[in-house]
């Protein structure tokens, strides 16, 4: 299913765009005309449906602050639209607000707890914090309602993943590939979790299998990529790196690790060019900023590695700032000092939650 807003083919039955996040719809019938068009705003200016609408195209379009001005406005007539506050949640996701979409979902299921669209994309916005454990059961909660539905148990596979439990992800992938075997995502996710539980061969068969099913998958190529930079083989990662952006130029993923490979060969002039594709199009990515400062710094260019390094910390979380910082810092070594002193002031304890 092709999206409207980018253009990115995703699987069919697919109800968000796997590149940007929009929601899919259906190729529009011809037109009837026994069928009564979509009110605009500029007809009723007073009906909350209009402005959803208006809001839902340019969501669409990617054109999120002025979608969620529309929105505001169809809110503000009917504080009870669900769909106000599904779209409204879903371009501020798109904006990296995952915080304040996730107060839109929350709104919207107080309205109807029983919405499953919106039980999944506040699993996604919750993922994407690193609140797994909470995106779990918001995946969960989707599957009480509808345990038939792959992309759920899919993302309920990445979150588990992400917290380590390989195992269990697979089991989800697995779940997906049994009521569609022709789910190409969840292919290629049971590939990268069996790399990181050492299943080399395995892996790449899966990996393989998405590509088979859907050769035109941008996304999967980059987990090709990502499996073969994971072994040591950069120079083959970087010809699937390439084929993803051919595929789509937009892939942030794919440039982001192509600069990762390209840095790892020493080809650090390259790899910032690369990096700087990801910050035209994200230009709030923290890790890419980090990436960036790594690469200036092991050229020389320690004002501009120091200037980097002090934008992914303004942008980053606590969280991310000590998992990169810990992990990265020390090979910095005229700014390394600054960046720890630096550190020492800006980030805060993070606070433990019990229950």
């Amino acid at each position: 299913m092709k999206c409207p807003a980018c253009d990115f083919e995703n699987e069919e039955g697919s109800k968000f765009c796997k590149n940007c996040n929009v929601p899919l719809v259906e190729p529009k019938p011809k037109k009837d005309p026994g069928v009564v068009p979509k009110p605009s705003p500029k007809q009723y200016p007073h009906d909350a449906a209009a402005w959803t609408n208006k809001g839902n195209n340019l969501h669409k379009l990617g054109r999120h602050e002025e979608a969620i001005r529309c929105l505001d406005k169809a809110l503000e007539l009917n504080p009870r639209h669900v769909i106000a506050w599904i779209i409204k949640g879903a371009s501020l996701h798109n904006l990296g607000r995952n915080e304040e979409a996730i107060r839109c979902y929350n709104k919207a299921l107080e309205l109807n707890p029983e919405y499953v669209p919106a039980w999944i994309i506040k699993g996604r916005s919750l993922h994407n914090l690193g609140r797994n454990e909470e995106a779990i059961r918001c995946y969960n909660k989707a599957l009480e309602l509808d345990s038939r539905d792959t992309i759920t148990w899919t993302n309920k596979g990445v979150s588990l993943d992400r917290l380590g439990r390989n195992e269990e992800a697979i089991r989800c992938y697995n779940k997906a590939l049994e009521l569609n075997p022709r789910h190409v995502n969840a292919w290629n996710n049971k590939g990268f979790s069996l790399h990181r539980l050492g299943h080399h061969e395995e892996a790449f068969r899966c990996i393989d299998k998405a590509l088979e099913l859907n050769p035109r998958d941008a996304f999967v190529w980059s987990s090709k990529g990502a499996s073969l930079h994971n072994l040591g083989r950069d120079e083959e990662a970087i010809r699937c790196y390439n084929k993803a952006l051919e595929l789509n130029p937009r892939d942030a993923f794919a440039w982001s690790s192509k600069g990762a490979s390209l840095h790892k060969l020493g080809r650090d002039e390259e790899a910032i060019l690369c990096v700087d594709k990801v910050l035209e199009l994200y230009p709030r990515d923290a890790a890419a900023w980090s990436n960036k400062a790594l690469a200036e710094d092991k050229l020389g260019r320690w004002k501009e590695a120091t200037r980097s390094y002090q934008k992914f910390l303004t942008l980053a979380t606590a969280r991310d700032a000590i998992q990169v910082c810990a992990k990265k810092a020390w090979q910095f070594f005229p700014v390394r000092v600054r960046i720890r002193q630096r550190l020492a002031t800006s980030l805060t304890p993070i606070p433990h939650t019990e229950g």
